[in-house]
């Protein structure tokens, strides 16, 4: 992947001096101090669909690991994925001296989730190890909105709710897509801010469904989520559509509302094929689909403390047996 730079220079600097006979060994790169690049993946950029902004800061020490830290712009969110280290050397020889060069570079990696179209300004980011702090350079984007279209429907229920914290709460995804785009899908990326809170709604562990199953697959910053799904058809205004319901019990862990951008889905709907050299299908031309359901609004408070069994230990909704 091409990616743009964007680089920036911190005023912090350490100088390391050494003297060995025939021998110069220097820990860092260079006396100017770590090296800040922004590095983004190549545009356009759209509404919806996840962009990889990456802080990487040379000139470091190996240890302890640098912390990340960013602040979400309006309209998008930011996730951080983690820090990966790098290191390289290089030796040099001249005048009979051997000067050893060491480079440690530790790369900051983020999501970007564009929730609304225009001139986006992304803060500098910056990473800290210890008392040496290096920022990026403020950088705006040009985020592109999908037409929404009316052949794809996204939403997850129930939309609102009242419940309590520990219950055991039915969540269902529904994804529907017009059947004539069956075959002519070559992907597909669903999202929700509700996957996104593992420290306020935790899912359980269902049972897994069957090998080669139908399942619906929904991105989250931690890795791909797959959901086993029923598939039906349904028509609609004289049209015939594919609906894929997934379920899964989720439990709240934090009272307060909570209200959600709805789930989103994009697409790419391949509108030419081509043959290639061995009689094969290939996509030659696509075309980008969007849909959003509707937000979630939920409420969690406390169990009710009235009528409470002495035995009552904080089991609450549905899915138990009992012996």
């Amino acid at each position: 992947m091409n990616w743009p730079i964007l680089h920036r220079r911190t005023g912090w600097t350490l100088l390391f001096l050494g003297l060995l006979v025939g021998f110069t060994e220097a820990p860092r790169a260079a006396d100017t101090g770590p090296e800040a690049q922004l590095r983004l993946a190549r545009g356009p950029y759209y509404v919806g669909e996840p962009i990889e902004v990456h802080l990487q800061v040379s000139g470091l020490e190996r240890s302890p690991e640098p912390s990340c830290h960013g602040q979400a712009p309006a309209g998008a969110r930011l996730e951080w994925r983690g820090t990966q280290p790098s290191v390289s050397s290089s030796m040099r020889i001249e005048g009979g001296q051997v000067t050893r060069t060491e480079t440690v570079t530790f790369t900051c990696q983020f999501v970007l989730v564009p929730s609304q179209p225009g001139r986006l300004r992304i803060d500098p980011l910056e990473m800290r190890q210890g008392a040496v702090r290096a920022r990026s350079e403020a950088h705006a984007i040009q985020v592109e909105s999908i037409p929404l279209d009316s052949r794809l429907k996204i939403e997850i229920l129930p939309r609102t709710t009242s419940m309590v914290l520990g219950q055991r709460v039915s969540v269902q995804i529904q994804w529907q897509l017009d059947a004539e785009l069956d075959e002519a899908l070559r992907r597909y990326s669903i999202r929700s801010p509700l996957f996104e809170m593992p420290d306020t709604f935790r899912f359980l562990n269902d049972a897994p469904g069957a090998r080669n199953a139908t399942a619906i697959q929904i991105q989250t910053s931690a890795g791909e989520i797959a959901i086993p799904a029923q598939v039906e058809r349904r028509t609609e205004n004289n049209r015939e559509y594919l609906v894929l319901s997934a379920e899964r019990t989720l439990m709240p862990l934090k009272q307060g509302r909570f209200q959600l951008e709805g789930p989103t889905v994009s697409a790419e709907e391949v509108t030419r094929w081509q043959r290639d050299l061995f009689g094969s299908r290939r996509p030659a031309a696509s075309r980008r689909l969007f849909a959003q359901g509707e937000a979630l609004d939920w409420t969690v408070g406390e169990a009710p403390s009235a009528g409470r069994p002495v035995s009552f230990a904080g089991a609450i909704g549905q899915g138990f047996s009992l012996e």
